[in-house]
């Protein structure tokens, strides 16, 4: 809203002035004073309005006498593109509404720009400045005198044109941008309903299951393993260690991510890479784990298997990009790529999704439940697709060569933004020391750890811009402990995928300093239904794909 004065005699009319400027008192108008002797000056106001075209990227101002809601209804035409359907009014009164502020400044709904260009809004009296140095006449240290404008601006509006870095501009822009987002996300809800703790990722605890007991598998496995001081049961020599309860759910059943996009997009990747079948394919080219993160605007891809890892980044640069390889792998059926794969332990229900994951990456539409949050995040982990040969690169990392537990491993060269990595930990590389990892003793997400240590340390990971994991399987107990550990120091700058995990990997826990198993933990494994109705507790059918047969 701007003021301005008038004098009740002459009908003269002073420059327009915003609230911050109003006097404490209000002048007299000297002509008059000097005629009469005295003068009558009273304050008036004309609503002020910024106002976006979402179509043509115009930002416009407006004085009017109209309120809010009336020039919300009939919206301005705009002079660019001539229509008024994609207009879209600022809001006024917005700084000063925490409940309308908390809504705009959720993390996960607007990028860190537009996220930070809404604090504008708790500058009023300098937007509205802002907004008179620009009226025609106006500039720099000038006010316009609307004296004949003010009696006709309803009839004769006179536009105020911002510049696209304008604040008012860029106020508006995340503001409609923000409204986008709302009416996206309120339609979502409305079809699919809001999101169920049943089929929440992070809130397992609640989801549907058959608990079984830690004595129970007690009393039904073969096997035994010692950790610390404690003998826990196992199938067999090269099976898992059963540490607690398990919780057994049917693997059919759909979760729903649509507050997790960047993971599930992950989850897809990883599920494509996970069976190719490089080197003539076998046991001993089984990535068995095989997961992504993204942080630091940069993917990371890790597995399990050096040969499969070595592998992937050698075809990643010689079809020239992600998509490009992705494009070459060869499902079957209809599909052609150089890339031959084995659908290794996928049940029928992953095994459908392939194809169609395929063709997503190809196409670029994806469902609209990857638009529900961090769709800014999600834009660009498309966008890491297309990075050519230069931008695939290794990363390693190495052991310490004198303190033990994956709290003191590091990376060996920096981590930069704009870059897809394949992890690999260590090779043991005559006359360099101890720092390298042997053979089957290091899982997939555990690689993770110390990029995301380095990139918090260089203040680069925020709650706005956090890092997301995830990949083909639910976390083994291992790795699950371990991206725990990074979720405690990061905090929200940390976007794990589930709060499920699976059995326990000593060979890989040789690196957890320590492990305590509470008594109240589940194991999430995963089976058909007819198996489950049918009572097993089958402790290999883990989400996707199911635990290793050896230890590796």
């Amino acid at each position: 809203m701007f003021f301005y004065f008038e004098c009740k005699t002459c009908k003269k009319v002073s420059d327009l002035f915003t609230q911050g400027e109003r006097p404490a008192e209000v002048p007299k108008c000297g002509p008059c004073t000097t005629k009469h002797g005295d003068s009558i000056v009273e304050t008036r106001s004309v609503n002020y309005f910024t106002w976006h075209c979402k179509r043509c990227d115009h930002t416009s101002g407006l004085c009017t006498s109209s309120d809010y809601p009336t020039l919300k209804g009939a919206r301005p035409t705009c002079p660019k593109c001539h229509q008024s359907d994609a207009v879209f009014l600022v809001k006024p009164r917005v700084a000063g509404n925490a409940p309308r502020m908390a809504k705009r400044k959720e993390v996960g709904i607007l990028g860190k720009r537009d996220r930070e260009d809404l604090d504008l809004y708790a500058d009023p009296d300098g937007l509205e400045q802002a907004a008179l140095e620009e009226m025609p006449g106006g500039g720099k240290g000038k006010k316009r005198s609307l004296a004949l404008f003010l009696d006709g601006a309803d009839e004769h509006p006179q536009e105020v044109v911002f510049g696209p870095t304008a604040s008012n501009a860029l106020l508006a822009k995340s503001e409609a941008l923000y409204q986008d987002k709302k009416r996206f996300r309120e339609k979502y809800k409305t079809k699919y309903g809001t999101l169920s703790d049943k089929k929440n990722p992070l809130k397992t605890e609640l989801h549907d299951g058959t608990v079984v007991s830690l004595q129970t598998y007690k009393n039904d496995l073969s096997s035994t393993e010692k950790v610390g001081k404690t003998l826990y049961p196992k199938m067999n020599k090269s099976a898992p260690t059963v540490v607690n309860a398990a919780k057994l759910v049917d693997r059919s059943v759909q979760w729903d991510y649509r507050e997790l996009g960047p993971n599930s997009f992950l989850r897809r990747l990883c599920s494509l890479l996970y069976v190719v079948e490089f080197n003539g394919g076998g046991d001993g080219n089984n990535p068995v784990e095989l997961q992504a993160m993204w942080a630091g605007g940069s993917l990371f891809l890790s597995t399990n298997n050096l040969a499969f890892s070595t592998s992937l980044l050698a075809a990643l640069k010689k079809e020239g990009s992600v998509r490009a390889f992705l494009a070459q792998v060869n499902l079957g059926g209809t599909s052609t790529g150089t890339y031959v794969t084995a659908m290794r332990n996928f049940g029928k229900e992953h095994t459908a999704k392939l194809p169609v994951y395929q063709a997503e990456f190809s196409s670029g539409k994806y469902p609209d439940y990857f638009r529900f949050k961090w769709e800014y995040v999600f834009s660009e982990l498309q966008a890491s697709l297309t990075l050519g040969s230069p931008d695939i690169q290794e990363l390693v990392v190495a052991k310490s060569a004198t303190q033990e537990g994956f709290r003191h491993w590091s990376v060996t060269s920096p981590v930069v933004a704009g870059k897809v990595y394949v992890v690999l930990p260590k090779a043991r590389t005559k006359g360099e020391g101890d720092t390298y990892f042997t053979k089957k003793k290091i899982h997939a997400e555990e690689l993770f750890h110390p990029i995301l240590m380095a990139l918090d340390g260089a203040g680069i990971l925020s709650d706005v811009l956090p890092a997301f994991v995830g990949g083909v399987k639910t976390p083994c107990r291992t790795c699950s402990m371990v991206l725990e550990d990074a979720s405690t120091a990061l905090g929200t700058k940390l976007i794990l995928p589930t709060n499920a995990f699976g059995h326990y990997w000593k060979a890989s826990g040789m690196h957890v300093p320590n492990p305590v198993f509470p008594p109240q933990a589940q194991t999430m494994v995963f089976g058909s239904k007819k198996s489950i109705d049918d009572g097993s507790i089958n402790i290999y059918n883990t989400e996707m794909p199911p635990s290793p047969s050896r230890d590796d």
